[in-house]
C-alpha cells in the first residue's frame, strides 16, 4: 500500500463537462402515492465552478444531489434519465463501482455533521478511514493525511482535534471536519448540501471563505445546495433556482441577482430583508409550496404568481434562453410560449 499523500497523485480532470445531468426524474413511494421529487432536471456543471442549486425546502435540492450520490432512501428510485460524471452515466453503473467514485471522485458535505459523523470514532479515524479505503493508503500515511486535511480547513493544533471525538467539537468545527473529510482524496466535485446552516455568522463567513480557497486551491467543481441567496450572491459563478422538482430559471449569478426572470426567482429576491431600508413587514411570496402528492396542473407555481394567464394552469412551460446565457421556464416570454402545442399557443400570447 502507499506511503505517499494521496492527494499528490490525483490527475486533474482535463474535460469541458465534468457533470451532465439529462432529463433527470427522482420519485418516491409513499402512503398515498408516488412523490415525483425530481422531475426533469437538466444541469451541467463545468470542473472549476461553483453552481449554486437554489429553491425553499422539499423542492427538490437535496435529492437531485442523492440522486448524484445514489444514496437514495430504500423507497427511492431514479426513474428516468442520466446522470453523466467523466463521461460515465452514474445511473447505470453496478453498485460496486459507484463505491469507487463516492468519496473518491465526488464527495458530500451533508447538511447535519453531528448525524453525519459517527459518534463512536474520533474525526482522526473517520477522515483516515476514507482515505485507506479510497486511496490504498496504509494506516500511518492515512492519519498524516487526516491531520493534513484538519491543518488544511483551519482547524488549530490538528494532531490533537484528531483523537477527538465529534460531540467535543463545536459546531463550526464539526462542520470544518465534514469538509476535511470530503476533500481528503482530492475529489473533482464537491457536493456541499446547506454547508452553513444552523452556524453563526461568523462561522458561517468562515466557511465559505473556506470553500472558495479550497476550489482555487485544488480546482475541484463545487455544487452548492441552500435556501440563503446571500451565501449564493458570495461563492457562485452559476445559479439554477428549483421549484417543485423543476428547475425554472437558471444563469450566472450576476444574471440572477440583477435582472431574474422568473416571477419566483423575483418573489425569492424581493423577501430579502434589505439593511438601511426601514421595512414594517417583510415581503413574502403569497401562498405555500404545493402538497408533493398534488402538483398543480401546468406551472406548478401558478397558484402563487402574481402574473398568472393562459396557457399557465395547461401546460409546464419548457426551460428556454430567454436573454444572453440566461433560461426560465416561464410563459411571460414569447421563447416559452414558442414551445406550447399550436392549440394554445394562439391564445397564449400577451401584448
Amino acid at each position: 500500500m502507499s506511503s505517499v499523500s494521496p492527494a499528490s497523485r490525483r490527475p486533474v480532470f482535463r474535460g469541458d463537462t465534468l457533470l451532465e445531468i439529462k432529463d433527470l426524474h427522482t420519485e418516491f413511494q409513499v402512503h398515498g402515492g408516488t412523490v415525483k421529487a425530481v422531475d426533469g432536471v437538466n444541469l451541467t456543471l463545468p470542473p472549476g465552478r461553483t453552481v449554486g442549486l437554489v429553491g425553499e425546502s422539499g423542492c427538490g435540492k437535496s435529492v437531485t444531489a442523492l440522486s448524484i450520490m445514489r444514496l437514495l432512501e430504500s423507497n427511492g428510485r431514479v426513474r428516468r434519465g442520466q446522470i453523466i460524471f467523466k463521461g460515465k452515466d452514474l445511473v447505470g453503473i453496478s453498485e460496486s463501482q459507484m463505491r469507487s467514485v463516492r468519496g473518491n471522485d465526488i464527495s458530500m458535505i451533508f447538511q447535519e455533521p453531528m448525524t453525519a459523523l459517527n459518534p463512536v470514532f474520533t474525526v482522526g479515524q473517520q477522515i483516515a478511514e476514507s482515505v485507506e479505503l479510497h486511496q490504498n493508503a496504509d494506516k500511518n500515511a492515512a492519519r498524516k493525511r487526516a491531520i493534513e486535511m484538519l491543518s488544511l480547513v483551519g482547524i488549530a493544533a490538528p494532531e490533537r482535534r484528531a483523537n477527538e471525538y465529534p460531540h467535543q467539537l463545536s459546531g463550526g468545527m464539526r462542520q470544518r471536519v465534514m469538509i476535511a473529510m470530503a476533500l481528503s482524496c482530492d475529489p473533482d466535485l464537491l457536493i456541499a448540501d446547506e454547508p452553513t446552516t444552523a452556524l453563526d455568522v461568523t462561522i458561517q463567513a468562515q466557511i465559505l471563505a473556506l470553500m472558495a480557497d479550497l476550489k482555487k486551491r485544488i480546482g475541484a467543481a463545487i455544487l452548492l445546495i441552500t435556501h440563503d441567496l446571500g451565501v449564493v450572491a458570495e461563492v457562485c459563478d452559476e445559479v439554477a433556482v428549483m421549484y417543485s422538482g423543476r428547475i425554472v430559471e437558471q444563469s450566472d449569478t450576476a444574471g440572477i441577482f440583477a435582472n431574474p426572470k422568473h416571477p419566483y426567482t423575483q418573489g425569492l429576491l424581493t423577501s430579502i430583508p434589505m439593511l438601511g431600508k426601514k421595512q414594517d413587514r417583510l415581503n413574502v411570496i403569497k401562498g405555500n409550496v404545493p402538497n408533493p402528492l398534488a402538483i398543480p396542473r401546468g406551472c406548478a407555481f401558478h397558484p402563487r404568481c402574481p402574473h398568472r394567464f393562459e396557457p399557465c394552469d395547461k401546460h409546464i412551460p419548457a426551460l428556454a434562453e430567454v436573454a444572453h446565457q440566461h433560461k426560465a421556464a416561464c410563459f411571460l416570454y414569447p421563447q416559452v410560449i414558442a414551445q406550447v402545442p399550436d392549440e394554445s399557443a394562439a391564445g397564449a400570447s400577451r401584448a
